[in-house]
């Protein structure tokens, strides 16, 4: 396996299809729809990667978590150029990559 990841997004068909695509890749994934359970799954396991959609702002919170616990992150989301220059993103700290995206390119900015 090559690691364990949580993928948060609302959207049930893109969870869907980028768990897959990453479980292909010998990926563990666990899934959220909300960013209230991703609280508790970040709290309560251990993961080595976090892909989050923009959540309508809610994915800050759960970069910030997942930061602090040592966890490489991305934010996945169709409209890149809404979050090019938050912090989080120019920093460097956070990952961003426009859906739909390969997984070559979250294996490549999981690493």
């Amino acid at each position: 396996m090559r690691g364990k990841i949580l993928l948060v997004d609302d959207d049930v068909v893109m969870t869907e299809l980028t768990a897959k695509s990453l479980q292909l890749e010998n990926f563990a994934v666990e899934t959220a729809g909300v960013p209230q359970d991703a609280f508790q799954l970040l709290a309560k396991n251990q993961y080595d990667g976090l892909i989050v959609d923009g959540l309508n702002g809610g994915w800050v919170g759960l970069a910030k978590m997942a930061l602090n616990l040592g966890l490489k992150v991305i934010l996945h989301t169709t409209d890149p150029d809404r979050y090019k220059n938050d912090p989080l993103i120019t920093s460097g700290q956070v990952r961003l990559l426009a859906k739909p995206a390969l997984a070559a390119d979250f294996i490549i900015n999981l690493q």
